[in-house]
């Protein structure tokens, strides 16, 4: 038997005989393998019905909310692990983070306020007591003016004095599920599940300008801005993505995608959008520029939000049902 070091050398030396033979600088079979695609990486277990996701995108710390718990919990990039707890207030179901300031905003439907978080301590810095049942909470990236949805309303914050300034109300029977801001033109965009259309307002008048109608019984059940491609999505009950131009203010297609699809969140880098689809347990990948699912991705029950990290395009997502986020690596491409 030859020794180890003996045979690595030979095996060394018929290689690069084989390569010089066939006359190139890589053996004709030595081709760089594809990447497996956006795969989960991670299931952190919480313990609790996780409800909403945000991530800071400095600090690329993911943070999630837990409705039973009324708790924030921290989650550290690198180990995927809770790291900490920030006690909030009544069921939290939204949240939402301003990174320039440092600061986390939660919409707490049970209780009826908006917990101002500083991040750095950890703190709540103010309980913020709204009307009505906060369902969504948003922050202009721009002015720092942080939004709230209640109701028919929206509630507007100043984020300097932590006080209620206006309140834009848009009817006492409209169904808004979610908002997000544009932060170039100041407009908020929100899905109103009542009237099967998403509604543009502008901030600076403080009133509506545009209802865009998605179709008989689409229920919008949440929104994202992408300001780069001029574009609003918005999952619909029936299990569509309506993709929108805000431009134009016009319905410019639906996207078919899983059933009850509850969250979307925008990959910039890679022009995809990301759709939870909770029934299916799924969540899909779409192609923006050509409009189709590109790869759908098994996940835990009870997918009710999503977020990614724009720096590393590691996306979250929550799942009520299991107690869990999951958190999928979409630069493996």
């Amino acid at each position: 038997m030859q020794p180890k070091a003996l045979v690595i050398v030979a095996a060394t030396v018929l290689a690069a005989a084989l390569s010089a033979g066939c006359g190139t600088d890589k053996p004709a079979d030595d081709k760089a393998k594809p990447k497996a695609g956006p795969t989960v990486t991670a299931t952190i277990d919480i313990k609790d019905s996780v409800y909403a996701v945000a991530v800071d995108p400095d600090t690329h710390i993911a943070y999630a909310t837990g409705v039973l718990g009324d708790l924030i919990y921290v989650i550290d990039p690198e180990s995927h692990k809770v790291t900490d707890t920030i006690s909030v207030g009544q069921t939290p179901v939204e949240i939402a983070i301003d990174p320039e300031r440092h600061t986390l905003y939660t919409a707490n439907q049970g209780g009826s306020t908006v917990s101002v978080v500083d991040i750095a301590s950890k703190k709540v810095t103010a309980t913020i007591p709204v009307d009505g049942y906060p369902v969504d909470v948003a922050v202009d990236a721009a002015t720092h003016t942080v939004y709230v949805v209640s109701g028919g309303s929206i509630i507007v914050i100043d984020p300097e004095t932590a006080k209620v300034t206006d309140t834009i109300a848009l009817g006492d029977k409209t169904q808004f599920q979610h908002l997000t801001v544009d932060a170039d033109t100041h407009t908020i965009y929100l899905a109103n599940g009542g009237d099967n259309a998403v509604v543009a307002v502008d901030v600076a008048a403080r009133t509506a300008t545009a209802t865009v109608v998605l179709g008989s019984n689409e229920q919008p059940q949440s929104i994202t801005i992408d300001s780069h491609n001029h574009a609003v999505y918005a999952a619909t009950f029936q299990g569509a993505v309506a993709v929108i131009d805000t431009k134009t203010r016009t319905l410019t297609g639906l996207i078919r995608v899983g059933n009850e699809p509850k969250s979307t969140a925008l990959d910039a880098k890679s022009n995809t959008l990301l759709v939870a689809n909770d029934e299916d347990k799924t969540v899909m990948i779409i192609d923006l520029e050509k409009r189709e699912i590109t790869q759908t991705i098994a996940i835990g029950k009870g997918i009710l939000d999503l977020a990614i990290d724009p720096g590393t395009q590691v996306a979250y997502a929550t799942n009520g049902g299991d107690g869990a986020v999951t958190v999928i690596d979409l630069a493996n491409r």
